[in-house]
């Protein structure tokens, strides 16, 4: 039986079949659903805003974003090649035209630059300051991942891009407080690798 509360893994290590046969590091999952539909509605969507989602992953959510925000709207970058391409073949076949870019996600993807909003279900240490860079006044960047702080607290992971001054103000909201790190997931970022 599936639980909406934890996340599917997709993929362990790196896609990579170890000698003795079974992979053991989750490297690439669908996130929780209640955590998908939480980051989802506290990203505030509307039709026409321009998104960038890093971590492609199964594209699930990059068609959920495109499907809110409209077609030619969403570009998703994905760090693993098979990845990349299994999401660009699934969207296709969904009838959505997400671009699916093959990079790494912390520099973000310049080139479609700037974003209303810069979603990441991949996790990060901190905000990369090219994800800033990338959102428009008023827009807002973040890492949707739960982790826990310094003080073993939990919190919610977003970064807000004030009106034009590129300051970030992390954002906690009430659920974030009450969600444990296993629901949404625990994936190596490989860019701390």
């Amino acid at each position: 039986m599936y639980d909406v509360r934890s996340p599917v893994v997709t993929q362990v290590d790196d896609g990579k079949v170890p000698a003795g046969g079974t992979g053991t590091v989750p490297t690439s999952s669908i996130s929780a659903p209640d955590a998908v539909f939480t980051m989802l509605a506290e990203a505030d969507l509307h039709p026409g805003q321009h998104v960038l989602e890093v971590g492609s992953g199964t594209s699930c959510n990059a068609a959920l974003i495109e499907y809110r925000v409209g077609p030619g709207n969403v570009t998703t970058v994905e760090i693993d090649p098979a990845l990349a391409e299994a999401a660009r073949t699934t969207l296709r076949a969904a009838g959505y035209g997400t671009a699916v870019i093959t990079a790494d996600g912390e520099q973000g993807h310049p080139a479609a630059a700037p974003y209303d909003r810069l979603l990441s279900t991949a996790s990060v240490l901190r905000v990369p300051r090219a994800w800033v860079a990338q959102t428009r006044p008023a827009g807002w960047a973040g890492d949707f991942r739960l982790r826990p702080d310094r003080h073993g607290e939990w919190f919610h992971g977003v970064a807000r891009n004030g009106e034009g001054d590129r300051t970030l103000t992390p954002r906690r909201g009430p659920r974030a407080a009450r969600r444990g790190f296993a629901q949404a997931g625990s994936l190596r970022w490989r860019g701390d690798q």
